[in-house]
């Protein structure tokens, strides 16, 4: 079980990726055509399938006849209309093109509705100021669809001057990556990143705690502790007198020596209290990584180590796959 939900968050990242660009908040700003409709007929036919919408309400856009959306027949890459039923209430993100309306992001496009993710989608396209619209998505974060509460979570950290959001919105985002980081979601990541930008003292905490705990999201959380998180953020929240065992301590030396700052040295020189070798060889790669020069780090482990620190240091410095030529 435990392995299962790590290969869950390996694919968190690029999943979140894919769905940040087609988020409700995304379709609602840039998407000409929106409507909630119900499924008139579905048809397949001479290997196309043909679903006929009827709308009940246009909340963007003019359409005065019924939409009708064509694809191939076979289930495909991209496709939007298998599994769609007759009678079913969907809202639709349309773009009008030669070959005649298509949804915008493919299945992603269509939303099956209730009453919370129609007003939820309602609100989305009547609001457009930058404030308002960080409150409202800040709100949608404990929305009862599913599909509302993710997209809500990768929108916010797209949004400019998230910063300034008001401190019922930084505590309510804080909130929700709590409860984010105890499952597999793809929120995780789009809350991770808009935490940093508004609380990173609290984020730092909890991309710590991923990156020492799940080594699914490693890389992730190294990305958001190194790039997202100013640094004196990262190094304040560093669990040094927390740390369990020594893949931790190495693992907390390497990303220390990641942060290039000269202020994460006395943290590193914590680390060289342990009598496990193989911590205090990279504790010495983490300073000579910061600056230090080789006569303090052989005064620290002495000349046979602080050598292979160096040796080492070299070696992750080279470039790789030079033979591969563009």
């Amino acid at each position: 079980m435990l392995r299962i939900f790590f290969l869950t968050l390996l694919v968190t990242a690029p999943l979140a990726s894919q769905k940040q660009a087609t988020t409700l908040e995304r379709l609602t700003k840039s998407t000409p055509l929106i409507l909630h409709a119900s499924i008139e007929n579905v048809a397949l036919a001479n290997e196309t399938l043909a679903v006929t919408f009827t709308p009940i309400e246009v909340l963007r856009g003019t359409l005065t006849s019924a939409a009708r959306l064509v694809e191939p027949g076979h289930r495909h890459c991209g496709c939007a209309l298998h599994g769609l039923k007759r009678g079913q209430r969907v809202l639709l993100f349309l773009d009008q093109r030669r070959s005649g309306l298509a949804t915008r992001g493919g299945g992603r496009g269509i939303v099956m509705t209730d009453r919370g993710a129609l007003d939820a989608v309602r609100a989305l396209v009547k609001v457009t100021a930058v404030t308002a619209r960080i409150g409202l998505l800040v709100n949608q974060l404990a929305h009862a669809s599913p599909r509302v509460r993710e997209d809500a979570a990768l929108a916010l950290p797209t949004l400019p001057r998230l910063e300034t959001a008001d401190q019922r919105s930084k505590t309510a985002i804080s909130a929700a990556l709590d409860s984010a980081a105890k499952t597999a979601s793809p929120a995780l990541v789009g809350l991770l990143i808009a935490d940093a930008r508004t609380t990173p003292d609290h984020a730092a905490r909890v991309a710590w705690a991923i990156y020492l705990t799940a080594n699914g999201i490693a890389p992730l959380a190294s990305r958001v502790l190194l790039e997202e998180i100013p640094v004196a953020a990262t190094l304040r929240a560093a669990p040094l007198t927390a740390l369990r065992n020594d893949v931790a301590r190495i693992r907390v030396a390497r990303l220390l020596a990641d942060t290039g700052a000269a202020t994460a040295r006395p943290l590193v020189t914590q680390l060289l209290t342990t009598s496990n070798r193989t911590v205090r060889r990279e504790a010495a790669v983490a300073l000579l990584a910061l600056g230090s020069t080789k006569a303090v780090v052989e005064k620290s482990v002495g000349k046979t180590l602080a050598g292979e620190a160096g040796r080492t240091l070299a070696i992750r410095k080279r470039k790789r796959f030079q033979a591969i030529r563009p």
